[in-house]
């Protein structure tokens, strides 16, 4: 074998390995390839599954959102309208003429008086004086800034017993609050 025969062997060879070697690149290349492609696709369907679910959560938060408002403004609604009732009543007892408010005075000074027995001493408003005065178990002591109804209190002015208009409709809505409530919002 002469040099040119083992030179041109020697390139054939080499050429040989290196189309070996490119066609294993060239299938290493399609293989990676290919992978990258399908992460590619399985990023893009994880990413498409995430942006879906966070979509679902945020319009379940507005639905949320819009349904808390709702309910916020039907329960102030709810609260306006039993503050107004409230008022209404306090207005309504305010304004009795007086031979009803002198009753319902003398009552609350009899109420008073069963509460608290030992009771010597009384303060009513301007208006309810003279119905607090008629009551001789008690002393008017003095005129008080208030919408109506009497406040006794015992000899030694440590114990009161308060029966005014604001206090028994303080009382009201405190206790009652929720049978007002279902009575004036009853389903029609």
């Amino acid at each position: 074998m002469t040099l040119d025969n083992v030179a041109r062997e020697i390139v054939a060879q080499a050429r040989q390995q290196a189309a070996e070697t490119e066609a294993q690149a060239q299938t290493e290349r399609a293989r990676i390839l290919e992978k990258a492609k399908a992460d590619a696709r399985a990023e893009e369907e994880r990413l498409a599954r995430e942006t879906a679910e966070i979509t679902a959560e945020l319009r379940q938060i507005e639905r949320s959102g819009v349904h808390l408002a709702v309910h916020k403004a039907r329960m102030q609604t709810k609260k306006d309208v039993l503050d107004d009732l409230f008022d209404n009543v306090r207005a309504e007892i305010t304004a009795l003429d007086a031979a009803t408010r002198e009753k319902l005075v003398s009552s609350l000074c009899q109420q008073a008086l069963s509460e608290l027995p030992d009771a010597k001493f009384a303060f009513a408003n301007e208006t309810d004086a003279t119905a607090v005065k008629k009551n001789k178990a008690l002393a008017f002591s003095g005129t008080l800034p208030i919408e109506g109804g009497v406040i006794v209190e015992n000899e030694e002015r440590n114990i009161r017993v308060n029966k005014t208009f604001e206090q028994i409709l303080h009382k009201i809505r405190e206790d009652q609050l929720h049978e007002v409530a279902q009575r004036v919002f009853k389903p029609a």
